[in-house]
């Protein structure tokens, strides 16, 4: 079984803004023991949209997206990339997010 990724990239957000209420570093480096798809594995206000590919192709640190404060971003991609779909998952995780 793989091990969960060890740090959550959080994109919109700096490592200096980056607070976590449960005791871990900005990239939260001692969440190992979380499974990576659980709520309690994202930092607050943070919308998870995936995770990296690791170079031997198996999944790298997760990615997620600042929900505290408005952004602006483009989704590029050819055909059947998948383009739709993480706008989807994006829309899902924000309507997902506490507060909304």
């Amino acid at each position: 079984m793989p091990r969960p990724p060890d740090r959550v990239y959080v994109l919109g957000r700096d490592k200096a803004e980056f607070d976590r209420d449960d005791g871990t570093g900005p990239t939260g480096e001692s969440r190992r023991d979380a499974e990576p798809d659980t709520d309690d594995d994202r930092p607050p206000h943070t919308a998870r949209i995936g995770s990296f590919l690791a170079r031997d192709g198996s999944a790298g640190a997760a990615v997620g997206v600042d929900l505290d404060r408005p952004h602006a971003g483009v989704v590029f991609g050819k055909r059947g990339t998948g383009k739709s779909y993480t706008l989807g998952v994006l829309a899902e995780e924000i309507a997902d997010a506490d507060g909304v």
